[in-house]
């Protein structure tokens, strides 16, 4: 998502100098790949959205737990530019489609988003405030886990 919201005109997506998204449009061309999913950050709201391009229906949907924060304009256009550039396929928008929990904070979009993508590929259960705490927790155990397997490979002095 990077590379593409790095572009400043439809123009910048059509070269092939973009290693990652040229390896996921060979993915999609080569494997059939009916959806996308995937989060975004929208810089303007510093806000975190979930996304799906769906590719049998050529729509880009996205989820926002805030919804009353406005349209993500400029990640709306320059996924239509990546898709319609490079994909040679012309999506259509479908606004704030996507099943997600309800925001009742400032700081929980990254968990809901990451929620909306689970939620909707993966049959988890929506996110609810109720739920922040634990996800907080749930989260901060799963990097410390890591955290642990990485370092306990290192020599100790």
């Amino acid at each position: 998502m990077i590379e593409i919201l790095k572009a400043e005109r439809a123009e910048d997506l059509k070269d092939a100098k973009r290693p990652y998204l040229t390896a996921l449009e060979r993915k999609v061309k080569d494997d059939g790949v009916s959806d996308l999913w995937f989060t975004a950050l929208w810089e303007e709201q510093i806000h975190w959205l979930a996304f799906k391009c769906d590719f049998t229906n050529l729509t880009l949907s996205y989820g926002d737990p805030l919804s009353m924060s406005g349209t993500p304009h400029i990640i709306i256009k320059k996924t239509l530019w990546w898709l319609q550039g490079r994909l040679n396929k012309l999506f259509r928008a479908k606004g704030n489609a996507l099943t997600c929990g309800a925001q009742d904070d400032g700081i929980s979009c990254g968990f809901i988003a990451i929620n909306t993508l689970a939620h909707n590929t993966l049959g988890d259960d929506i996110w609810t405030a109720s739920l922040k705490i634990h996800d907080r927790l749930h989260w901060f155990n799963l990097v410390c886990t890591e955290y642990e397997r990485d370092v306990s490979c290192l020599p100790m002095e």
